[in-house]
């Protein structure tokens, strides 16, 4: 009996390790398997309202202040470390999204996207939306409430104003004892409690590992 129970554990954490993340979904248009993002603009991103979301609609939380910051400070980042990418200066990308969204509030994002690479001269235009984004309440090894985050990013054409591709990601960090299939996180993340930016940083990293960036790395 005790030989089947370990038997049994051992496939059960095969299988947990075995599992991509169950926190990020990724769509991309067939295109960008032969033309991969080269020159692109990265436009700061927006607190989500709830209206005016490409797909799918998905359920948003509290957002605060800090959360779109740190989501795009973790893209360029990431970003401009790819030596196959051309990233349009953050200044200028900032600028530029300024004005659009000062001068024409009512814009759908892709809109935004659309004009803003017009403007700066860029094929594609990475943008998006923060969903969640919520500091835990705590300390690394005792907590009262977890970390959440959530964001949605969006790679959209300039020419045809079409997202190529699409990236979510969400996340409220569960104790193992809770949800036996964050093993690896918790092992990754050191068996404890961390914060809203590693959560931030987590969601990042697995995004762009999606085919479609591995091919400009």
């Amino acid at each position: 009996m005790d030989s089947l129970k370990i038997i049994t554990a051992a496939s059960l954490l095969s299988l947990v390790w075995g599992c991509g993340s169950k926190y990020i979904v990724v769509a991309s248009d067939p295109k960008l398997e032969t033309n991969p993002p080269g020159r692109i603009a990265i436009l700061p991103l927006v607190i989500d309202d709830g209206a005016d979301r490409p797909g799918r609609p998905i359920v948003s939380g509290t957002v605060e202040e800090a959360g779109p910051g740190v989501v795009a400070d973790l893209l360029y980042h990431n970003l401009e470390h790819y030596s196959g990418l051309d990233l349009i200066p953050r200044e200028s990308a900032e600028a530029v999204a300024g004005n659009i969204r000062r001068d024409h509030p009512d814009w759908p994002l892709a809109e935004q996207a659309r004009r803003a690479g017009e403007d700066l001269d860029a094929p594609e235009v990475l943008t998006g939306r923060i969903t969640s984004f919520t500091e835990r309440v705590g300390s690394a090894y005792g907590i009262e409430r977890p970390p959440t985050v959530g964001f949605e990013l969006y790679l959209t054409d300039t020419s045809s104003g079409i997202v190529l591709w699409k990236g979510s990601y969400f996340e409220t960090q569960q104790s193992l004892f809770s949800d036996l299939s964050t093993f690896p996180l918790f092992i990754r993340r050191g068996g404890k409690w961390v914060t809203a930016k590693d959560l931030a940083e987590y969601g990042v990293v697995e995004l762009l590992s999606d085919p479609v960036w591995k091919k400009v790395r």
